[in-house]
């Protein structure tokens, strides 16, 4: 196994987890627990894990990576006001693209509440399934990931590079000016990625929790074209960090009209 594999693998485990000992991931990977201790060592140094006695835990500014249906239930409130606060940027007859996700979830929702004419372009079964009763609905196939309920892989990537939207939606697990726009599943990046490069405007949304903390990968820098949307729970440095660097941040409010 390469050492980049096993970095992934350490910092997954330690997304879900919270922690790994040397022992365990040296039993995993078949490797010595000196080969161990040099990837923990690289990825402190990335600023990836904290290292503590026998193995390490996860950097204070992760964000931990639960499973879907927990995902669903944690931070609900931000993320539904977050989703309203994204329906302000949609017109009534867009094209638009959604990212995978339980934001996108929350999303889905609220555009069936408040829009009759949409067309929505997503690789999200979750959303698909939301909202195929009541607009145009294009799912992208490929190889489905039954854990995060989407598709993805060459073919998932090859359909939504045919695909134009006029906006597409981000939902990523963590946002920081330092470090950009970054995801836990390495395999939806390629996916995320070409819906970026196939819109006209671009919409990178995520809770206040998820701002100023880091994940597993990066999807892109932070880029001044880009709007971020999040709800009123953002801390007031933060969204000093994004003024002064002549950030868009929309914070806005809950409008339900």
């Amino acid at each position: 196994m390469l050492s980049e594999e096993r970095y992934a693998r350490i910092l997954e485990n330690l997304a879900v987890n919270g922690s790994v000992t040397v022992a365990e991931i040296a039993e995993t990977f078949k490797v010595s627990a000196e080969t161990v201790r040099r990837d923990l060592i690289y990825l402190e140094a990335q600023g990836r894990l904290k290292r503590v006695f026998g193995g390490a835990i996860a950097n204070e500014s992760a964000v931990r990576f639960e499973d879907f249906p927990l995902r669903l239930k944690t931070h609900r409130e931000q993320k539904v006001e977050v989703a309203y606060n994204i329906s302000s940027f949609i017109c009534e007859g867009d094209i638009i693209a959604l990212d995978a996700g339980t934001t996108a979830v929350e999303v889905a929702e609220v555009l069936k509440e408040k829009f009759k004419r949409l067309t929505v372009l997503t690789y999200s079964l979750s959303v698909f399934e939301a909202l195929k009763d009541c607009f145009n609905v294009v799912l992208s196939g490929g190889e489905y990931y039954p854990k995060e309920e989407a598709f993805y892989g060459e073919l998932a990537t090859a359909n939504i590079g045919m695909l134009h939207s006029n906006k597409c939606f981000i939902f990523p697990s963590a946002v920081s000016v330092e470090y950009g726009v970054e995801d836990y599943v390495p395999c939806f990046i390629p996916v995320q990625r070409e819906i970026i490069r196939n819109s006209d405007h671009v919409y990178i949304a995520a809770d206040s929790s998820k701002f100023d903390s880091r994940a597993f990968i990066k999807l892109c820098d932070v880029q001044p074209e880009f709007v971020y949307i999040t709800d009123g729970g953002i801390s007031a440095e933060t969204e000093k960090k994004f003024t002064d660097n002549s950030l868009s941040l929309f914070k806005g409010g809950i409008n339900r009209e």
